[in-house]
């Protein structure tokens, strides 16, 4: 697994995991092989990856939240399964239906993804908090109600203005 430049998994340490340049360039890689115990006649292996990053795959902004569900290369035999959970404040309450969400609970989300041997493509996940986009329409339409009253009454304002300034003097 390598994330983008510049981030570094938390306890990374070799032989397992190498960082390879310096800087923004830098390139943090993990390699782990996984070791399968059998649980009623199916084997389960697990490997969590966890990264140094203050926030990574995930931006919310309490519209609209967006999260990436990483692309893997797997060689092997089986069909392993990938979860990808993000902490998201309000995850519940999004709209996940662009990619269904495996589990949501009211602050994490959960995405499963079934890999076959080779390149699993990676792949955003977009949700929707219909309720605080509905809130933020009406805000929206009523500032610019307000806009447009103010610029009407600016614009009667110039016109009795110019009217005023134009008129003759009355004749004595």
């Amino acid at each position: 697994m390598a994330p983008p430049f510049g981030t570094a998994f938390r306890g990374c340490h070799l032989p397992s995991c190498r960082i390879q340049g310096t800087g923004i360039t830098s390139a943090s890689i993990w390699t782990d092989r996984l070791t399968f115990r059998p649980v009623n006649s199916a084997g389960t292996a697990t490997a969590d990856f966890f990264v140094k990053a203050r926030s990574f795959g995930v931006t919310s902004n309490g519209v609209n939240a967006t999260v990436v569900v990483p692309e893997v290369i797997y060689q092997g035999q089986g069909n392993p399964i990938l979860l990808t959970a993000y902490r998201l404040r309000s995850a519940s309450s999004y709209d996940w239906s662009s990619s269904p969400a495996a589990a949501v609970t009211s602050t994490v989300a959960t995405w499963q993804q079934d890999l076959a041997s080779g390149d699993t493509p990676g792949r955003a996940a977009v949700g929707i908090d219909h309720s605080a986009q509905t809130n933020d329409d009406i805000k929206i339409f009523i500032a610019g109600a307000l806009l447009g009253i103010a610029g009407g009454a600016i614009i009667a304002a110039v016109q009795e203005a110019m009217h005023l300034g134009g008129r003759p003097e009355p004749a004595a």
